[in-house]
């Protein structure tokens, strides 16, 4: 027997009339999603009570672990979910650092840039884990690299190439397509 507290009517596109839709992100109650063929944006009210029980919000929502400052480890408020590009942004409420997560496949999320804004001007504090956002280094080469004394993208952008390949194996080809990704993302 079908349960009525759970029962949905088929919701349709505004603009085509069919009923295929993508997430696109959530911010605070509101679920938003677009149209997969028109591209119309829509609020989907009918999944917003219970939405904890609904297994796609649950799959798109942040671990509870994620609910900590990096630094002051003070509860962090989730303001954006970007479900296209698998990206979370979360603000500290006692020492304001912004905290950008992103959503690996296998490996769940994991902090990707923690900043702040000192007169209007973005300062990075990067975390041990930053050497994933390149593209190209996985764990096994991120602990190669913290191996060899780079333990962050600011080391990675100011270290030599050859220095790098002496100490890792890595070729210097792919050691200079990572450096020009970490000078791109520091400045």
């Amino acid at each position: 027997m079908k349960n009525d507290d759970y029962a949905s009517i088929p919701t349709k596109c505004f603009g085509c009339g069919k009923n295929q839709f993508r997430l696109t992100r959530m911010e605070g109650s509101e679920v938003l999603a677009e149209c997969v063929f028109c591209g119309h944006s829509h609020t989907l009210d009918s999944i917003l009570e219970e939405k904890a029980q609904i297994p796609i919000v649950i799959w798109f929502s942040a671990p509870k672990d994620l609910e900590r400052c990096d630094v002051c480890r003070s509860p962090l408020k989730i303001w954006d979910i970007s479900y296209d590009g698998h990206s979370a942004r979360s603000q500290c409420s006692k020492c304001g650092l912004t905290h950008t997560f992103k959503k690996y496949r296998l490996r769940g999320w994991k902090l990707v840039r923690v900043t702040r804004t000192v007169d209007d001007e973005f300062v990075n504090i990067v975390s041990n884990s930053n050497l994933i956002e390149i593209n190209g280094i996985g764990l096994k080469r991120s602990e190669l690299l913290s191996l060899a004394g780079v333990k962050n993208i600011s080391d990675l952008a100011n270290s030599s190439i050859l220095i790098l390949s002496s100490k890792t194996g890595i070729s210097k080809k792919l050691l200079s397509k990572w450096i020009t990704q970490a000078k791109k993302i520091t400045t």
